[in-house]
C-alpha cells in the first residue's frame, strides 16, 4: 500500500506458517491445524485498516455467544458469555462480578500502554518507551510494578476466590508461551481480561482463510 515491492520468503510450500487448515480426518471436514481463534488480530489496528480489503478475499469472522470457559473434574464450571448481562449473572453466580468490576477498573488506564505490547519484542526501543509509561502511570490502583513482575497466578489468586474463574483465565497465558507462574504474567492476564469477553472469533471456512486472504491482498 505504501508503493514498495515485497519479497515473503516462506519455509513452507504454503503461505501461512502456523496458520492453517486441512482436511485431517474425512473430505470435507476442515480442521485448524494450529490456529483457530484471532480475538488479538480482530481487535487489533492491522485488521481495522485492511478487514474490508481482506474480506474482499474471502475473509470472514464468526463468533459463538461462548467466549471460552473452564470444567472442572467434580462438574463445577464457568462460562464466560459474550453477552454482557448473561456473564455478570455468571459472575453473580460465582460471587466474582464485584471482584471482576474492581480488577478491570484498575487495568484500564493501563491499557493504552498494553495493548500495543502485543506481539511486541519487549527488548525493542519502542517497547521500553511503552514500559516506561507504565511505570510512570500514577492513575491506577494496580501498581505497574506489579503487572510488571507479578504472575498470572499471583494477580489471580490475589483477586479472586473462585478456582472456576481462576481456571478459565489462567491456561489462556500458555497460548502466548507464558506458563502462570512466570514472572511478567499479570500483565497478559490483565489484558486477557479486557479482552476476551468481547469473544473469540474464527475464520469462516477455517483459520487458513486467513493467510489465503492475506496471501490475496
Amino acid at each position: 500500500k505504501g508503493g514498495c515491492s515485497v519479497c515473503l520468503l516462506d519455509q513452507r510450500s504454503a503461505a501461512g506458517g502456523w496458520v492453517k487448515s486441512e482436511e485431517l480426518t474425512l473430505p470435507g471436514f476442515v480442521h485448524d491445524t494450529y490456529s483457530a481463534l484471532h480475538p488479538i488480530f480482530v481487535g487489533g489496528p492491522a485488521f481495522a485498516e485492511l478487514g474490508t480489503e481482506l474480506g474482499r478475499h474471502g475473509l470472514s469472522y464468526v463468533q459463538g455467544g461462548v467466549s471460552t470457559g473452564a470444567s472442572l473434574a467434580d462438574g463445577r464450571s464457568a462460562v464466560m458469555e459474550t453477552d454482557t448481562e448473561l456473564f455478570a449473572a455468571e459472575l453473580d453466580r460465582l460471587g466474582e462480578r464485584r471482584a471482576w468490576t474492581e480488577l478491570l477498573a484498575e487495568v484500564s488506564p493501563h491499557l493504552n500502554s498494553l495493548m500495543p505490547l502485543l506481539g511486541m519484542d519487549l527488548d525493542s526501543a519502542e517497547a521500553a518507551g511503552l514500559l516506561g509509561a507504565l511505570q510512570h502511570d500514577t492513575t491506577s490502583n494496580l501498581p505497574s510494578a506489579a503487572l510488571l513482575t507479578g504472575s498470572g497466578r499471583e494477580l489471580l489468586e490475589s483477586r479472586f476466590a473462585s478456582e472456576e474463574l481462576i481456571m478459565m483465565m489462567l491456561p489462556w497465558l500458555l497460548h502466548i508461551g507464558i506458563g502462570p507462574d512466570d514472572a511478567g504474567g499479570a500483565l497478559w492476564v490483565a489484558l486477557l481480561l479486557a479482552i476476551l469477553p468481547s469473544g473469540n472469533p474464527a475464520p469462516l471456512g477455517g483459520s487458513g482463510r486467513l493467510a489465503d486472504a492475506l496471501h490475496g491482498l
